[in-house]
């Protein structure tokens, strides 16, 4: 996988704002996320206070190089803390089998900083506090992107096409357990 991939699932996690734990919560795949398609469902506890109501990725499958469409609505419940940390579980369908991804040059099964990872990566996107290399406080609401549009110039290498189940949980160490996503996803060239 190259690291404009990388930067798709970041964007994802940035525009829901989810991260995952080390105490990971013990899922079973719901039956439909496994014939996958491009797929989601919030997996936390209902005391979470970060829930997507809707999410959107086109095309599917997502075909780079290409254009990426993201469209998603998040409803955040209290305020959250600027130390958000995504943890990431990556697996890939292999003969009808799936194989967790491990996390080589800073993708597949990984932990990423949201704020440190992003102010760099997403310059524009956190201007006003790139200097401390820290997120801004998120107070509760419902936040909403349309269609952002994310142009992907590079090819992915034949192994990191296929289908991928991935789940996110996001974390904070002063706000405990945020969110968990799972999100099913196919890749092509």
């Amino acid at each position: 996988m190259t690291f404009r991939v990388y930067s798709i699932c970041v964007c994802i996690v940035i525009c829901i704002g989810v991260q995952n734990s080390a105490d990971a919560l013990p899922f079973k795949w719901p039956k439909e996320l496994q014939n996958l398609k491009f797929s989601w469902e919030n997996c936390g506890p209902s005391t979470d206070p970060i829930k997507i109501v809707s999410l959107a990725v086109g095309p599917d499958p997502i075909r780079l190089p290409g254009s990426v469409t993201i469209s998603t609505s998040v409803n955040i419940t209290k305020p959250l803390p600027a130390d958000i940390e995504a943890h990431v579980d990556m697996e890939k369908k292999v003969t009808g089998f799936y194989i967790r991804v491990p996390c080589e040059h800073n993708v597949g099964s990984c932990s990423y900083s949201i704020c440190t990872n992003s102010t760099a990566r997403y310059p524009r996107l956190f201007k006003d506090y790139s200097a401390s290399k820290s997120c801004p406080s998120v107070p509760p609401a419902t936040y909403s992107v349309s269609n952002l549009v994310m142009n992907v110039t590079k090819s992915i290498p034949s192994i990191a096409e296929g289908n991928f189940r991935i789940t996110i949980n996001v974390n904070s160490n002063h706000g405990g357990h945020l969110a968990c996503l799972h999100l099913g996803v196919n890749l092509k060239n």
